[in-house]
């Protein structure tokens, strides 16, 4: 059996996980500290019918059900181990 293997090229750090954001679902990123909003895909603005700008100047709290916002601040915790 012959493997080959492509040679890897040096990858931007600001770019290696822009792929991600090209998915046809939902994909956010947020700050751990604030629960802010700091990039969002299309298919969030498609899925929950806010802009863009609109997302970064929400948290992560405002899309939840209330019912589940404790929850996402202990996993909130518990990733920076901050007080949110």
């Amino acid at each position: 059996m012959t493997v080959s293997v492509a040679p890897m090229t040096p990858v931007d750090p600001d770019e290696r996980y822009m792929n991600w954001f090209d998915l046809p679902v939902p994909i956010w990123a947020y700050d751990v500290e604030t629960l802010a909003f700091v990039a969002v895909n299309d298919a969030t603005v498609r899925t929950y019918g806010w802009t863009a700008d609109e997302f970064l100047t929400m948290t992560i709290e405002q899309i939840r059900p209330a019912h589940d916002v404790e929850r996402l601040h202990e996993h909130a915790e518990a990733l920076g181990d901050v007080d949110v």
